[in-house]
């Protein structure tokens, strides 16, 4: 599961609020791996990007934030 740019904070609050810190990632798109796909979760309506049969290589990372939660 993959977020866009402005699903990053919603995806972080709802998953992520519970944690002391996490970790956001960037990724070039174009770098990945396998086969990326727009899609609603089974039930849901809102789209997210997945990634299946693949993986993120380090080199498609082009930024980080580690967030910790107050």
């Amino acid at each position: 599961h993959l977020s866009t740019e402005a699903q990053v904070e919603k995806t972080a609050a709802k998953f992520f609020a519970h944690v002391p810190s996490y970790v956001v990632v960037k990724v070039d798109v174009s770098k990945l791996k396998g086969d990326l796909v727009y899609e609603a979760n089974p039930g849901g309506t809102t789209k997210y990007y997945h990634l299946y049969n693949g993986a993120i290589p380090r080199s498609a990372v082009v930024e980080y934030k580690i967030v910790t939660n107050t």
